[in-house]
């Protein structure tokens, strides 16, 4: 997510920092205000407290699902910026 938000930018400031914002923000969303979509919080993926369907496999898939669709998103910008040149 870092590299897909630095190449939207071109900041290399913004990879290094927005990992950890997305991380607290995620966190404190489903903490504070989506208490009953426990699938947001990024300690959830860590440590399961709750339910998941296929339960540690459910997990991977949904964490490699969710890396699928940044490497394409990463994709479509570093395309696009390449084009541009």
């Amino acid at each position: 997510i870092g590299a897909a938000l630095a190449n939207l930018s071109m900041s290399k400031y913004t990879a290094y920092i927005s990992p950890f914002v997305i991380y607290y923000v995620f966190v404190m969303l489903s903490e504070r205000y989506f208490k009953d979509i426990y699938i947001m919080n990024p300690k959830e993926w860590i440590v399961p407290e709750n339910y998941w369907p296929g339960k540690h496999w459910g997990i991977m898939l949904f964490i490699l699902i969710l890396t699928f669709i940044i490497m394409i998103l990463n994709d479509v910008v570093i395309e696009r910026r390449v084009n541009e040149l």
